[in-house]
């Protein structure tokens, strides 16, 4: 809709400008100017002009209308931005995501991302497919996206369209708090807890601990929200927890998007002190160098980084067995797997009754005077009951089914 008119004559006191389109007889008149150019506006799209000049020279005297220049303006894009499209994103992961728009026959399709909330993007390699994969990505993280095609006369469309995805966060391991088992003081009770998971398959998980401590004596699969992990995933030969390992291998080929955003017991595993443990001991569970192997949906290896390489679990209590078997045997807990209720019968005055989950958190606690517990609204599964009164501290297991 515009162009800039030129003539290779200086010195001249006035230029007069005329222009029309080809083929016509009306001319068009500009304003003069001083200057041997003239930019010239409102004319259209995709038509041939055709322009005159007139010089005044220095003695006022005007030379007439001369020359005959011509210029075709541009045509409108050809390659315009899609009305009917719509963006998607597959496969996101921590660090990598499928972006994908449903328009094929393009020449070639452009692609950027961005931060979402940020003002800079980053560009991708042109692919010729209306699909890109991208990596490199925040886990965690928010990011928009946007896309540019090439129609076949080469002409791109600019950028459209604003697609946003979410990837994964990381999967956290930890160990949640554990207890002696009431009935031998000398066994530690250490749920294994997962969660963070997203579109993962399979995993494999190596724990270590000092054989100077400590013992390997059982698995249990009391509580577990995970399709498919039972005890014949895990692998605990004699000739690894002898040396103080064990190795948890799970698949769930059946449900590959399978999410697990909330904390979840995989499995408690008990170990066996060896000797007087007190107040300063700590045990220390090395994780392997390569503690944790996740693998995607597509049995890709996910790269995950692990601030701390070593757990400490610190013992609050000397474990040497039970000081006084008779006390714990005068607490008691029934019907115990339980439903409705549980009823307290202790036969020893204490101070406090503390209901707590498999993962340590307190769920509820009660005075003296409690001997009927409703744990009927309760989720189904592993719980533990500690009573404390001025010298004893007991804790029993409880199952809800």
């Amino acid at each position: 809709t515009s162009a800039t008119l030129q003539i290779n004559l200086g010195g001249y006191q006035s230029y007069d400008w005329r222009y029309r389109v080809a083929g016509t007889g009306t001319w068009t008149n500009t304003t003069a100017t001083s200057s041997p150019s003239k930019f010239i506006s409102g004319l259209s799209a995709c038509t041939d002009y055709e322009w005159q000049v007139n010089v005044q020279c220095s003695n006022g005297v005007w030379t007439g209308w001369f020359g005959s220049g011509d210029f075709t303006t541009q045509c409108p894009p050809t390659c315009v931005v899609p009305a009917n499209y719509f963006l998607t994103e597959s496969g996101v992961t921590q660090t990598s995501a499928t972006l994908q728009i449903n328009l094929g026959g393009y020449q070639s399709y452009d692609w950027r991302y961005r931060v979402a909330g940020t003002g800079t993007w980053t560009s991708t390699t042109i692919t010729n497919l209306p699909n890109q994969i991208i990596s490199g990505l925040t886990p965690c993280t928010e990011y928009d996206w946007e896309i540019n095609v090439q129609c076949t006369n080469n002409e791109w469309s600019g950028w459209f369209g604003i697609g946003s995805f979410l990837t994964s966060c990381l999967p956290t391991l930890s160990f949640g708090n554990f207890y002696p088992y009431v009935e031998s003081q000398e066994i530690l009770e250490i749920p294994v807890l997962l969660e963070g998971f997203t579109n993962v398959i399979d995993f494999q998980l190596s724990i270590n601990w000092d054989t100077s401590y400590l013992n390997f004596e059982s698995i249990q699969n009391i509580q577990s929200n995970l399709e498919n992990f039972n005890i014949n995933n895990i692998n605990y030969q004699p000739s690894l927890v002898e040396n103080g390992n064990m190795t948890v291998e799970w698949s769930n080929l059946s449900n590959p998007n399978y999410i697990l955003d909330s904390l979840t017991q995989l499995f408690i595993f008990e170990l066996r002190v060896k000797h007087d443990m007190c107040d300063t001991t700590k045990i220390e569970f090395n994780q392997s160098p390569l503690p944790i192997q996740f693998y995607d949906k597509n049995f890709n290896l996910l790269d995950l980084n692990y601030d701390d390489s070593k757990i400490y679990l610190n013992v609050n209590t000397c474990l040497t067995g039970v000081d006084n078997v008779e006390t714990a045997e005068l607490f008691y807990i029934y019907p115990n797997p339980a439903s409705d209720k549980i009823f307290i019968d202790a036969t020893f005055k204490y101070n406090h009754l503390i209901l707590r989950n498999s993962t340590g958190q307190k769920i509820a606690e009660y005075d003296s005077s409690a001997n009927e517990i409703d744990v009927s609204l309760l989720p189904r599964g592993y719980y533990l009951i500690e009573i404390t009164s001025t010298k004893e501290r007991i804790i029993k297991k409880l199952i809800l089914i």
